[in-house]
């Protein structure tokens, strides 16, 4: 199957969950100027799965608090709304596209590979003293999604792709043109954009080999494409390919960073990873 309108072939997925009703009430009452900690708590306490990871995550090293938090409404009281947002964001896609085998390829390696990029992009973030850095970590966590798609929905596509990247020992952006007919951040991008997530995340997907088009979103995507650099040159998971692209220049100069601070973010990266250990959870 080759893809002409990646949007229409997102719209038209036969078996592509739709975001459940929760969190699309959630996230209209997280927008809402008039919501308290106590209304939010209440959408949330209908799913207790959800509950669980939140108290997980907020407990864990992910934010380091020094002191238990023990219900939903104190997480969202000392996290925030937006934190708390990104955490049930994370939380509602992952468990959506749960892992399975494809040819051989576990798709729990491109989670992997995913999650690898979010932690240094967290890192990096705070580095950059950027005050969203959860939505940064989301940026990271779903740049990828695209391939996710294409490994679920597209299976024969998804084999002819790995098997090309074997073969031919190329980028999986370019086998996935070749085999697909667009590469996964286009379908990314598009998926994202169906789910109106926010911008930042659809720029991330769409423009995270690439940052230079990112234009107002840059530095959150020049972020998650450095992020993904070293999570490739780390070999952390699988982007799908074994080839490290180099940093982009515009993105490198853009974050302003010197060779001791490519130093500093490596040296780090175990520190960033075990920090973000609880997501793991979410992948299983």
């Amino acid at each position: 199957m080759k893809i002409r309108n990646p949007r229409e072939f997102v719209r038209d997925i036969e078996g592509l969950p739709t975001l459940p009703n929760l969190y699309t009430r959630f996230r209209q009452k997280i927008y809402d100027p008039k919501s308290s900690a106590n209304d939010i708590a209440e959408i949330i306490s209908a799913d207790q799965a959800i509950v669980s990871n939140i108290l997980k995550i907020a407990n864990s090293a992910f934010y380091g608090f020094s002191r238990r938090i023990s219900s939903v409404t104190h997480a969202i009281v000392i996290i925030g709304f937006n934190g708390i947002h990104h955490i049930v964001l994370n939380t509602t896609v992952v468990k959506m596209f749960s892992g399975q085998t494809q040819g051989g390829f576990d798709l729990s390696r491109i989670w992997e590979h995913s999650l690898g990029t979010a932690a240094i992009a967290k890192y990096i973030a705070k580095k950059k003293e950027q005050k969203n850095f959860e939505e940064v970590f989301t940026a990271g966590l779903l740049h990828d999604i695209g391939k996710v798609i294409v490994f679920k929905y597209l299976p024969d596509e998804f084999r002819a792709v790995m098997e090309r990247v074997r073969e031919e020992n190329i980028p999986i952006k370019e086998a996935e043109a070749r085999e697909v007919g667009v590469d996964h951040t286009e379908i990314g991008k598009c998926l994202l954009e169906e789910w109106k997530f926010p911008e930042s995340l659809v720029r991330a997907a769409a423009y995270h080999d690439n940052p230079v088009l990112a234009k107002e979103k840059k530095t959150e995507v020049s972020i998650v494409h450095l992020a993904n650099v070293i999570t490739r040159a780390f070999e952390i998971g699988s982007g799908g390919d074994d080839l490290i692209s180099p940093c982009n220049e515009d993105a490198w100069n853009h974050l302003g960073f010197a060779l001791e601070d490519l130093d500093d973010i490596a040296a780090h990266v175990d520190e960033a990873l075990r920090e973000c250990a609880v997501f793991k959870d979410l992948m299983g």
